[in-house]
């Protein structure tokens, strides 16, 4: 059998992967809890402010805001919620 050239303790992975089933469940719960439209912005900086984690880590909130945008376009997809334009290229998004 030939080994594999990769080394696994070399390969790396984010340290807030784990966060990927908060962020979906929060992402569904801010937008019951507030009743407005939000962006995905506004809802991972919350997520971010409620889980306690550094609103000033730009690469962290980019990494939720990517992962909330995904679980709300699974959410819109199903029928849940519903994007309307905003300024710019924004979205807003807000509960069915």
């Amino acid at each position: 059998m030939m080994r594999p050239r990769t080394d696994i303790v070399a390969t790396k992975s984010h340290p807030h992967v784990a966060f990927l089933g908060a962020v979906r469940r929060a992402t569904p719960n801010m937008l019951r809890k507030t009743g407005l439209a939000l962006t995905t912005r506004d809802i991972a900086l919350r997520v971010t402010t409620e889980r306690k984690l550094g609103v000033s880590d730009a690469r962290l909130v980019r990494l939720i805001e990517k992962q909330v945008g995904s679980c709300l376009r699974s959410l819109r997809s199903r029928g849940l919620v519903q994007s309307e334009k905003d300024r710019g290229s924004d979205l807003r998004w807000k509960l069915v």
